[in-house]
């Protein structure tokens, strides 16, 4: 730590011992606790500012599964709901290396005060191969489904691709119930940050040079398009889901 003027800074070395050095890409709070994801890790650091960084226990590490092992988006939880922390999982690699998306993000809970993982799944044409690189909520449905804004990039190469999909939760924000993606007009955009404000979502592609912004007019749930089981999904429409929303 070095002092300038009436502040500190202290280093928290957040780096695994047992992995590369990677990250860390995102930070947020929760609990007293700041969490940082460590993309090429595998891993979500948790850090206890009450504690100096030599201190044991300053810095410790949560290791996420095999189906979510490049984490690097992270958001908060909306206000009103259980406090937790929302993140993406990035891509995966298969055995030649090759970069692809299962569709998966995750989330970080206190469970008697200690944090839990739950990893969540987008199905559906499109969402189920998202690489997802970064989120935001948007309002809720008018009648109190949360949605939550997921953004698929190729940055990752491979087999990844730009959109994002609308993730539709039920009340309790244990299941999804309605993932709609879209394709980003922009072949190769390489999406990088995702900002909502009020009934609008913005996107910013890094091989783009452009900010798209789409605005989501706020329906009742029963409303939502369901790919995985509408008539919109399948046939001589199956793309339908797939364009400007």
């Amino acid at each position: 730590a070095y002092h300038r003027r009436n502040f500190a800074i202290d280093y928290y070395d957040v780096q695994s011992p047992s992995q590369a050095p990677a990250g860390p890409i995102f930070v947020s709070a929760l609990a007293g606790k700041v969490y940082a994801t460590l993309d090429r890790q595998g891993a979500i650091a948790q850090i206890d500012p009450a504690l100096r960084p030599e201190e044991s226990g300053a810095v410790q590490f949560i290791n996420l599964p095999s189906n979510c092992s490049l984490p690097v988006g992270m958001t908060e939880g909306q206000s009103g709901a259980p406090p937790s922390l929302w993140f993406t999982c990035g891509a995966q690699h298969d055995a030649d290396g090759t970069a692809f998306g299962n569709g998966n993000f995750g989330r970080i809970s206190l469970e008697a005060g200690e944090p839990s993982v739950v990893i969540f799944k987008t199905d559906g044409a499109g969402a189920s191969a998202a690489a997802y690189l970064h989120l935001t909520w948007v309002r809720p449905t008018t009648d109190g489904y949360p949605i939550l804004m997921l953004l698929g990039s190729s940055i990752f190469g491979g087999r990844t691709k730009d959109g994002f999909a609308r993730v539709v939760f039920d009340k309790n924000y244990k299941k999804v119930l309605k993932p709609q993606w879209v394709d980003d007009p922009q072949a190769g955009a390489m999406n990088h940050r995702a900002v909502s404000v009020g009934n609008v979502f913005f996107i910013d592609g890094t091989a783009a040079s452009t900010v798209t912004s789409y605005q989501w007019l706020p329906s009742p749930y029963r409303n939502l398009y369901e790919p995985t089981s509408d008539y919109a999904g399948s046939g001589a429409l199956s793309n339908y889901h797939r364009g400007l929303p």
